[in-house]
């Protein structure tokens, strides 16, 4: 069961979030909590294929999870993505060994955005 304190320490360490699906139209759910996250201090990633190599916020866009830099060095990934199940999601966006052993970490996080059209 996550507590306080448990959201508390992770709000407090997390810097650097991708953030998978992230569209460039402002009245979209993603990009106003990546506009958020970022007034808050935190560095987005955008990740979305139909947009990797333009830019979204101000931030360069991959085309997905494994494309991102070591040095982005990731602590959440925040997904908003039609409903699908997340195993799926997660596969289709071809995690490298790098970005699966930063999921298996206790410290990581994942916060999942079903989007409903």
């Amino acid at each position: 069961m996550t507590t306080q304190t448990d959201i508390d320490r992770i709000a407090a360490e997390t810097r650097v979030i991708a953030v998978v699906g992230l569209s460039p139209k402002p009245e979209r759910p993603s990009f106003g909590v990546a506009r958020f996250l970022q007034a808050r201090g935190h560095r987005i990633v955008p990740v979305n294929p139909g947009r990797a190599g333009g830019q979204i916020l101000g931030e360069t866009v991959h085309a997905s999870l494994s494309d991102i830099p070591d040095r982005d060095a990731v602590d959440m990934i925040d997904i908003f993505r039609q409903e699908m199940p997340l195993r799926q999601r997660l596969e289709d966006q071809e995690l490298g060994d790098r970005q699966r052993h930063r999921l298996a970490l206790p410290g990581a996080g994942v916060a999942l955005r079903v989007h409903h059209q």
